[in-house]
Formats: structure tokens, sequence, C-alpha cells
């Protein structure tokens, strides 16, 4: 049944995923897979509160269980909670997300509840555990709210370094242009 469910979640047939998946915990009432699986597809469905109902299952079966941890924050992102989010990235990164992503994602609820300071601080920390583009596009967003210019360049040679290709790094340097025209 997880076989099924899978499949039918990588096609995008997220009903019938949930068919599966719900079957599987009816029997048998404890599979961190399937919670998890049926928590994901509510996420990416932009239904958090359901989602929510989910990871905090799985986590009362595995306290430790990072991905569940994560996806807590993903959804409290979604609803706009960004401390709670804060909190959830925290736990997800002591059980074992990379922090790097975690920390990434952190800085950008500081960003969301105004705390730029730490927000700065917090994609600084993550740049330390190797190269993030978002925590540098997070920095370029700190340093346009501040009008220091020179740190967005300095940050956009080293994204033009790294992803010379990407088109949003490309878009946030034609807009950074365009302000710096005005």
């Amino acid at each position: 049944m997880i076989g099924l469910g899978h499949i039918y979640a990588k096609t995008g047939q997220d009903d019938k995923a949930l068919k599966y998946y719900k079957k599987l915990i009816d029997l048998t009432k404890k599979s961190v897979v399937a919670f998890t699986s049926i928590a994901n597809i509510y996420r990416n469905k932009k239904e958090f509160v359901k989602a929510l109902t989910y990871y905090e299952q799985v986590i009362e079966m595995s306290p430790e269980n990072s991905h569940a941890w994560n996806g807590k924050g993903d959804c409290y992102r979604g609803l706009k909670d960004y401390q709670t989010a804060i909190e959830a990235w925290q736990r997800a990164i002591k059980f074992g997300m990379d922090p790097k992503y975690g920390l990434t994602r952190m800085g950008d609820a500081y960003v969301n509840l105004e705390k730029l300071e730490q927000a700065e601080e917090t994609y600084n920390k993550a740049i330390t555990f190797g190269y993030s583009k978002y925590a540098c596009l997070g920095l370029i967003r700190i340093y346009m709210k501040r009008n220091q210019f020179e740190n967005v360049r300095e940050t956009f040679n080293i994204l033009n370094q790294k992803d010379s290709d990407d088109p949003r790094i490309k878009d946030e340097y034609n807009k950074f242009i365009k302000r710096t025209k005005e």
C-alpha cells in the first residue's frame, strides 16, 4: 500500500495517494511514513492546519523526526506564525536537518518578523555550513532595506560566481540596478 501511495503521490494523483496512505494507517495505526506522506501532501496543497495534525502524530511516534519538525516549520510559515516556525526549524536542526537549509528558513522568518539583526546573523551562520543561494538572497533583502548597496554588490558577486545562469538571481539583480538608478 505504501508503494502505491508513493507512486500516486509522485505522479500528482494526491487523492489516490491519500486513499492508500489512510488505508495503511487504518490497518497499522503507527506508520510514520504514511502519516508523514499525508502531511506532506496537505502541506504541498497549502492545507497547513490539516498537515500539522499529521506532523503532530508523527512527532508523537517519533519525537526526533527532523522531517516532521521541518514540515511543521513550513506549515507555520504558511500560516504566518513565524516565531513558531523558527522554533520548529530549531528542533529540526537539532534532530538532523541540514543546518544550512534550516537556518536559511529561520532567517527568512526573522525577516518577516522585521528582526533584521537576527536574520542577518542566521543567514551568515547558514553560510558557514557551505554556499547557500537562498541565504545570500536573504542577505541581499536585508542590505537593500538598509541601503547597504556595497554589501548588495558583494553578495551578488558571490551569487554570480556560483549560479550565474539562475533566472531568480538575474531578476533580483535587475531590481537592484533599477533601484540604484532611481
